[in-house]
């Protein structure tokens, strides 16, 4: 930033850069998303998913994300498929019983990716 102009005159100047107006949006854009697996977790406690889900024991509930990642792991679509199932909700996966899985709409296409991806990072 120039020290001679004003805050938003220097984020014109540095913004007319396309270098820079590239490196600001994806900035941007990484700020939206979790970077790592501990801010996916976070975002999974956040939201309650933990609450019926556990990391590594199937419950009477609602199975561990570490059985639904073998369940999908061979799906090509896995991480769409069950961004899905976590936007939209779901019934009847895992059994014939009445419980079933909210929708979660509150939550952002990248949030839902990232707990996606997270779940389908465990082994």
């Amino acid at each position: 930033m120039n020290p001679h102009l004003s805050p938003m005159a220097s984020a014109r100047a540095f913004a007319s850069r396309p270098a820079c107006a590239i490196a600001a949006a994806l900035a941007c854009v990484a700020a939206t998303l979790p970077a790592s697996a501990q801010e996916a977790e976070q975002l999974a406690r956040q939201h309650a998913c933990l609450g019926c889900h556990s990391i590594d024991r199937h419950t009477p509930v609602a199975p561990s994300l570490l059985k639904i990642a073998e369940r999908y792991r061979d799906r090509k679509d896995a991480v769409a498929y069950l961004a899905d199932r976590i936007s939209s909700g779901s019934k009847g996966a895992w059994s014939d019983s009445a419980k079933s899985m909210p929708a979660y709409p509150v939550l952002t296409p990248p949030q839902v990716r990232s707990l996606a991806q997270w779940i389908m990072s465990m082994q």
